[in-house]
């Protein structure tokens, strides 16, 4: 590939000059070349093993080349980026550092393409990546240039999607057959935590080496089969504080002695929004027998969820936003304040009943029926009432 070349040039530097050994005991070496920039810094975020405390180091570029050194006794995901707060962008991107000799060459904002030598875990992680783009690529419908999924998608793409993103977790799920032990396994085993039941989670991460079990990179998996229940039917529900469409804090237990139904729905979301009349029709039919709506809403622009809701007239009941922290999932950890993580929601919509004592009383899970499930329930919960 034309990127082979390029790297040859940086790997040609670096061990011409070094006399270390390809695996080095206990510390990394990171030799880099970067094509646009000069004389600023490059900043290396990672994790030692198995701290819960990252670290932050920066190297000055000159010349078009920079070096890292640290202390790791395993494989690490880390970031490396030209802005010290970006995690992800086109002057960002995630690598897998080993404890060994690696080169990497890298292209002002062109970071996704970076092509990093010496590290086992990397090339596999590229090799897996390779055949996700070939998928993505056969679909330009669905995707953009880039592998992020088009705006506004209708129905029939929708359902497209839904098939095709089958298909690209198939390719990292018969890694992790293949590769039970590795710490790629468990990188990725995590960005699934919340798509996989409690149980098949279970069986991925038991067969994970115990080192790996106790890293934090394993974290949200942990999380997620300890608190598999959360959410659960006849338990009580999550208290959460949120910002509404205003900017002003909503607090969750200021509903308790309502009932409470929570609308988990997004507005990149067709069937959530396809709902919509239904649960307007529901709202007005018990609002006067103290049902009360939040909508939760898994956004990250701020205008476009506004719009949303004023288009689809949904701005008669709460509305605040999921609230995920998309550094701490970048890196693996569990993230308190993600209200979806709280209600062990994984797939859109879902929609979780709560009576005037705090307890979940129902689920209604995305598929065709839940709407008309979540009617039945709401008139036989109302009959008397």
């Amino acid at each position: 590939m034309y990127r082979d070349f390029i790297q040859l040039n940086c790997c040609i530097l670096f061990f011409g000059l070094s006399l270390f050994s390809q695996q080095t005991e206990g510390k990394f070496f990171l030799k880099g070349k970067i094509e646009g920039v000069d004389n600023r810094l490059i900043y290396l975020s990672y994790y030692d093993d198995n701290s819960s405390i990252g670290r932050l180091d920066s190297s000055i570029i000159k010349s078009g080349y920079f070096s890292f050194t640290g202390k790791i006794n395993q494989p690490a995901v880390a970031f490396i980026k030209l802005n010290r707060k970006e995690a992800i962008g086109l002057n960002a991107t995630n690598i897998f550092l080993e404890p060994a000799n690696m080169c990497i060459d890298l292209k002002l904002n062109d970071f996704r393409n970076a092509h990093l030598t010496g590290s086992n875990t990397q090339t596999d992680y590229e090799e897996l990546r390779c055949k996700g783009d070939k998928i993505i690529k056969n679909h330009p419908l669905l995707f953009d240039s880039i592998g992020y999924v088009q705006k506004n998608l209708d129905q029939s793409l929708y359902e497209k999607l839904s098939i095709v993103n089958d298909s690209l977790d198939m390719i990292d799920y018969e890694y992790f057959d293949q590769h039970p032990k590795s710490y790629l396994t468990a990188y990725l085993l995590q960005t699934h935590a919340r798509k996989l039941s409690p149980d098949s989670l279970a069986i991925f991460y038991n067969r994970l080496n115990d080192n790996l079990k106790q890293h934090p990179v394993t974290q949200t998996i942990r999380t997620r089969i300890i608190n598999s229940k959360a959410g659960s039917v006849g338990s009580v529900a999550p208290s959460f504080i949120a910002k509404d469409t205003s900017g002003n804090d909503f607090y969750f237990s200021l509903l308790k002695g309502e009932y409470i139904l929570l609308d988990f729905w997004a507005s990149w979301c067709v069937p959530c929004r396809e709902n919509n009349p239904y649960l307007i029709e529901l709202f007005n039919k018990y609002k006067s027998k103290g049902l009360k709506i939040v909508g939760i809403a898994d956004e990250r622009n701020l205008s476009q969820w506004k719009e949303a809701i004023k288009k689809e007239k949904i701005y008669i009941w709460i509305h605040v936003r999921r609230q995920a922290d998309i550094a701490l999932k970048s890196m693996g950890l569990t993230d308190p304040g993600d209200i979806n993580e709280q209600f062990n929601v994984s797939l859109l919509p879902a929609y979780i009943l709560i009576d005037k004592y705090g307890v979940i009383i129902d689920r209604f899970e995305s598929n065709e029926d839940s709407i008309k499930k979540l009617q039945l329930k709401l008139e036989l919960l109302f009959k008397e009432k």
